[in-house]
């Protein structure tokens, strides 16, 4: 699940600002406001994290053009298509506890990432478009006994480096542009100290292998710490050749065994022991490792459903050793997908066609064929003993526009569903009756196996609905979280929550007015009419 949203500079987004997200989001605005672009850029670190390239190879750690989601070039993901600055991106998601702090004492389940991705200021060909670098960054991890979570900074050295056929080599001239070098260190003073507190932790509770006095013992605690901090410091971070964002590997041991020998050349006593200092460059990999695989498992659980559904082909071939486990960002996987999952699964999405009050049982059936190999047809029929067989080009539109959104709801556990207008060619009350089919496929599951929407709409009746609820006490506020995008051609486009009370009503007022549209028709209706007619009346 993802815990918050942050942008700077990305698309119609200029300031920075972070966004809550919860297990229902629902995002509103006008038109062209950036709505989609909140969505977006959590498709693009999807579609970044898994590029096997080194930072230094190819354009960047930026994958705007991949195989999932064309986003064109960098130079179109920043702010007014600026040729030079920065864009910077962030998510707060799901993580596992560092293994030292009781799951009960954690401030915070939330991990966090933020990253600066600056532009090649140097890159002025068209060729260029692409190029671009990480700066900075800075994950964060839940802290015992901290209102907030811990934040780690690093920051990428730049070099002017000479290449020749021979390979490259450091060059001091003026003339040569700086680049990313690949290595980063910690990023500021708090970051060391943050760094050192987690690995003190850890390495306390962990198997020792020295008889150093007990951390108990205050004055070798603080010895302890001054020491690793001063490590820390000259430490370097390098990119990793199957990760394009976060640092993979470190000198620590290197560098700590130079500061190692240089006591025993002096007969000064370490607090350190070379032991210790390996368990520490061990807890140190693990932990970069770690928030890799948080990341990327966080990230590989978004599922992308677009703005508008394609209805099903007729027929459409199936290689039966493929696993489908999504109905694909235009719904074109939806009768593999059905047909793949566990009769309980059809069984529940047969049930929510009956609860909306859509007339239709699914059914998929795998056809072989010598010449064609296998296939798969749905097919629509009515409740009742109706034999006509439809399928979804047979139908109202709108139902090729939910089916996928149910199918999808349904067959995930534990995901991140993203949707552009699901309630899309769909009449009111249907909009309306979509509100509990979220809540029932976020919250109402047992076992912890919601999944979280985050849902671009412009229905009000869809979150009228959720208000419902809430005062009901079907769901909490807490679960809900309206945001509304709020454009400044000026300025960038504001992210701004529209809180609710206990009893589902907005705290704040909705900008400029929206939704109050029918409310204006009306009242320009009463006054569309003569005086004397409506005197009549």
């Amino acid at each position: 699940m993802f815990y918050s949203v942050s942008l700077k500079n990305f698309k119609p987004f200029g300031a920075s600002q972070t966004a809550r997200l919860s297990p229902l989001t629902f995002i509103y605005g006008p038109d062209s406001a950036g709505k989609s672009s909140i969505i977006q850029s959590l498709l693009l670190l999807q579609q970044s994290i898994d590029r096997i390239e080194g930072v230094n190879r190819g354009a960047g750690p930026l994958n705007p053009s991949g195989a999932g989601h064309d986003f064109g070039t960098i130079r179109a993901l920043v702010n007014k298509q600026k040729a030079t600055g920065t864009v910077e991106l962030g998510i707060g998601f799901d993580t596992i506890t560092p293994r030292w702090i009781a799951e009960e004492s954690a401030k915070s389940q939330a991990n966090f990432f933020h990253g600066v991705f600056r532009l090649n200021q140097n890159s002025k060909e068209e060729s260029g478009l692409n190029d671009h670098w990480i700066s900075e960054l800075a994950i964060g991890y839940p802290s015992f006994g901290a209102e907030d979570d811990r934040i780690i900074k690093f920051k990428q050295h730049r070099a002017r480096i000479q290449r020749t056929e021979y390979g490259q080599s450091l060059d001091f001239s003026e003339q040569l542009p700086l680049v990313p070098t690949g290595v980063f260190s910690l990023g500021d003073k708090e970051s060391i100290e943050n760094l050192t507190d987690y690995l003190l932790n850890a390495f306390d509770v962990g198997p020792r292998g020295s008889s150093q006095p007990s951390f108990d013992d205050v004055e070798v605690v603080s010895n302890r710490k001054s020491e690793l901090e001063s490590l820390l410091k000259k430490t370097e971070f390098h990119a990793s050749e199957r990760n394009p964002i976060l640092p993979g590997r470190t000198d620590f041991y290197i560098k700590a065994r130079e500061t190692f020998d240089h006591y025993k050349a002096y007969q000064s006593q370490s607090t350190l022991l070379q032991e210790d200092l390996m368990a520490i460059d061990n807890e140190m990999d693990r932990f970069l490792d770690a928030t890799l695989v948080r990341l990327r498992k966080a990230l590989s659980e978004l599922i992308y459903l677009g703005p508008l559904r394609l209805p099903e082909s007729r027929t459409l071939e199936f290689a039966s050793n493929q696993t489908i486990d999504n109905v694909g960002k235009s719904g074109d996987r939806s009768n593999a997908a059905f047909f793949q999952a566990p009769q309980s699964s059809q069984n529940a999405i047969n049930r929510w066609l009956g609860r909306l009050e859509l007339d239709y049982r699914v059914q998929v059936e795998l056809f072989s064929d010598k010449l064609r190999g296998d296939a798969l047809s749905m097919t629509l029929r009515k409740r009742g003993n109706d034999p006509v067989i439809r399928t979804t080009r047979d139908v109202g539109f709108g139902v090729s526009q939910i089916l996928p959104v149910i199918i999808q709801g349904i067959i995930s556990e534990q995901k991140v569903i993203c949707v552009e207008q699901p309630e899309i060619h769909l009449h009111p009350r249907l909009q309306a009756d979509l509100g509990d089919f979220l809540i029932d496929t976020a919250i109402s599951r047992r076992g912890n196996k919601g999944n979280q929407w985050i849902v671009e709409t412009h229905s009000e009746l869809l979150i009228q609905r959720v208000q419902r609820r809430i005062r009901e006490g079907s769901i909490s506020r807490d679960d809900v979280s309206v945001l509304y995008v709020d454009p400044n051609p000026k300025t960038g486009s504001d992210i701004i929550e529209l809180r609710l009370d206990h009893e589902g009503r907005f705290i704040d007022e909705w900008p400029r007015g929206f939704f109050n549209e029918s409310f204006e028709e009306l009242m320009a209706f009463n006054h569309a009419g003569s005086p004397d007619v409506i005197g009549e009346i």
